[in-house]
């Protein structure tokens, strides 16, 4: 196994900047997922690791190798990289033991010790016994097993992921999210995850590194992103928190500090800054209140969502009427047009101007 470093990795496609200026340290065994919308160039970035663009800028090390950097290049096939790719990439002629040792085949290794790995990779993906089957013949998540199995037979040093269950439904994704945490405890494989989907990210991922427009916003631990969001971009991807602008009233102390908030004055979280900002505010920090409240949000409820559990209460602020509130009520909601108080349970300062 490896660990992979990027170290200032830029690239370009004529005017466009996909990636922009990328330091990224992803250690030994480790699983981190690169989340972000479309365009804002994590797939590039795994390409690059991969061997399948070359950066214009920086470079890209496995270990203590550097496989990529303006004019070196290490060819894809010699870098030791499992790949599993949103469509599978299995040849259909094939059968699914010919596909987990395909690589192999390439690579010249004698036909027993082939047979031996080959067979020992589809029992650990619980596939044992399919090896004569062709991949017409297999559910999407078999097919998704035997992409894995195919990593396993290569003893690849780092397995990279991409949008590995985008076309699957969402029972599959949930057992084949079990199938991904099984692989990375048997193999201890370094593995980088590409998605769009924040819920695949939390839940598989040691560690999330958010991007935008070519750069890493912050990358840390899945509860930190959620809890600490570093810029107000991370702030409503991971979670869709709602963002408004926060003015500091004293100074931090216990780790919160005092600010004014949509009116109110309440206490925020923070990392010790005491700059003006945004405030990351979640439903679940937030309490539906009388209008007279002390220390409350004043506004008014726009419309409401009944999702089974609870009701999602949604609230115009009288302070920002553009920056609705969003609050999850067990009891029986108030209805549209009622006026309200929202009270700061818990919220989080991001130091920044506005």
């Amino acid at each position: 196994m490896a660990g992979v470093t990027l170290t200032g990795v830029v690239k370009r496609f004529n005017d466009v900047l996909a990636v922009d200026a990328v330091d990224m340290a992803i250690v030994e065994g480790e699983f981190v997922a690169l989340l972000g919308p479309s365009g804002c160039g994590k797939t590039t970035l795994l390409r690059l690791i991969a061997g399948f663009e070359t950066p214009d800028e920086g470079t890209v090390a496995l270990g203590d190798e550097v496989v990529s950097m303006p004019g070196r290049m290490v060819p894809a096939e010699r870098r030791r990289i499992g790949m599993v790719f949103q469509s599978y990439a299995l040849w259909p002629h094939m059968t699914v033991g010919e596909n987990v040792g395909y690589p192999l085949r390439v690579r010249r290794v004698p036909s027993a010790e082939r047979r031996h790995r080959v067979a020992q990779a589809l029992a650990a993906v619980g596939l044992e016994g399919l090896e004569e089957r062709r991949p017409a013949e297999l559910s999407g998540g078999q097919r998704q097993r035997v992409a894995l199995a195919r990593c396993l037979s290569m003893e690849s040093r780092v397995v990279l992921l991409d949008e590995p269950l985008a076309n699957l439904d969402a029972h599959l994704r949930e057992s084949m999210q079990a199938e991904f945490r099984a692989f990375h405890a048997a193999t201890g494989a370094t593995m980088i995850y590409v998605t769009h989907d924040q819920s695949e990210a939390m839940a598989l991922a040691d560690r999330v590194a958010v991007m935008n427009r070519g750069r890493v916003e912050q990358m840390t631990a899945p509860a930190d992103l959620y809890r600490r969001p570093a810029t107000d971009m991370v702030a409503q991807f991971v979670g869709r928190g709602m963002v408004v602008p926060a003015e500091v009233r004293g100074g931090s102390a216990g780790g919160s500090i005092r600010a004014r908030v949509l009116g109110a004055e309440t206490l925020l979280r923070c990392n010790g800054s005491a700059a003006n900002g945004s405030a990351c505010l979640r439903p679940e920090g937030l309490e539906l209140v009388g209008p007279d409240v002390a220390g409350s949000i004043v506004g008014r409820v726009v419309s409401l969502t009944y999702t089974g559990a609870t009701t999602t209460v949604h609230v115009r602020a009288d302070a920002a009427p553009d920056r609705p509130l969003h609050l999850h009520v067990a009891n029986e909601p108030p209805p549209p047009g009622a006026r309200v108080g929202v009270r700061v349970t818990d919220g989080w300062l991001i130091p920044g101007k506005h």
